[in-house]
C-alpha cells in the first residue's frame, strides 16, 4: 500500500475510533466510579438481600447479587462491580463468568426505555409482542445460566457483604474513597479497549477502500 494510503487510512482510522471512544468511554468510567461508590457507601449488602433468593438458587455470594441488580440501573455499572470485586478476591472466576452473563437480562429488560418508544409506534402490537419475545429469550437464557451456576459452583453460607465494622463514610468522602479505587480498574479498561477500538477501526476503514 502506498505511503499516502497507509497515511489516510490511519487518519480516519484514528477519526473513527475517537468517536467511538468518546461516545463510549465516558460511560464505562462512569460506570466503574459509580459500582466503587456503592461499595464505598457499603450499601451492597442491602441491595444483595433482594437479590438473594437469585444469588442462592445459583450459588452465587452475595456480591453477585448485588451486581445483577445493579445491571437494572447500568448494566456497565454492574460489570463494574464484579470486575472489582474479582479483583480484590471476593468472588472467583467460575462466579464471575455466571454473573456477568447474568446481568444480560436486566439490560435487556431496560432497553425498553429505548425500544418500546420505537417499536410501539412504528409498529403497534407487533413491536410490543418483539419486545416481549426478546424478555423471554432473556429471562429464558438467564434461569439456565443460573441452572449452570447450581450445578457448577460450591453450595455456600451466605453471609453479610458489608464485612468493615467502622460507620459508613459521608458521600464526599465515598465519592474520594471510589475516585482512588476506580484508578486502577479504569487504567485497565482503557488499555484493553483504545487499541482494540483502533485495530477495529482500521480494519472497517480498509473494507470501506
Amino acid at each position: 500500500m502506498p505511503y499516502s494510503e497507509t497515511y489516510q487510512v490511519l487518519i480516519s482510522a484514528t477519526e473513527l475510533s475517537f468517536g467511538l471512544l468518546s461516545n463510549t468511554v465516558p460511560f464505562m468510567v462512569l460506570g466503574v466510579v459509580f459500582a466503587e461508590f456503592i461499595v464505598a457507601l457499603r450499601v451492597v449488602n442491602k441491595i444483595a438481600y433482594i437479590a438473594r433468593p437469585i444469588s442462592n438458587f445459583a450459588n452465587l455470594r452475595d456480591e453477585c447479587g448485588a451486581s445483577f441488580m445493579t445491571a437494572f440501573i447500568s448494566p456497565t455499572s454492574a460489570n463494574s462491580m464484579l470486575a472489582s470485586f474479582y479483583n480484590d478476591k471476593l468472588i472467583e472466576k467460575k462466579e464471575l463468568f455466571v454473573a456477568s452473563m447474568m446481568t444480560s437480562f436486566p439490560a435487556i429488560v431496560m432497553h425498553w426505555r429505548a425500544l418500546l418508544p420505537v417499536l410501539i409506534p412504528l409498529m403497534g402490537m407487533t413491536g410490543l409482542i418483539h419486545f416481549g419475545i426478546l424478555m423471554l429469550i432473556g429471562f429464558i437464557k438467564t434461569f439456565f445460566i443460573m441452572l449452570a451456576g447450581r450445578f457448577l459452583l460450591e453450595k455456600r453460607d451466605h453471609k453479610p457483604v458489608d464485612r468493615p465494622t467502622e460507620g459508613r463514610p459521608e458521600l464526599k468522602e465515598a465519592f474520594k474513597i471510589s475516585l482512588q479505587a476506580s484508578k486502577g480498574t479504569v487504567k485497565r479498561i482503557l488499555c484493553m479497549t483504545i487499541p482494540i477500538f483502533f485495530v477495529v477501526c482500521v480494519l472497517i476503514t480498509l473494507r470501506s477502500l
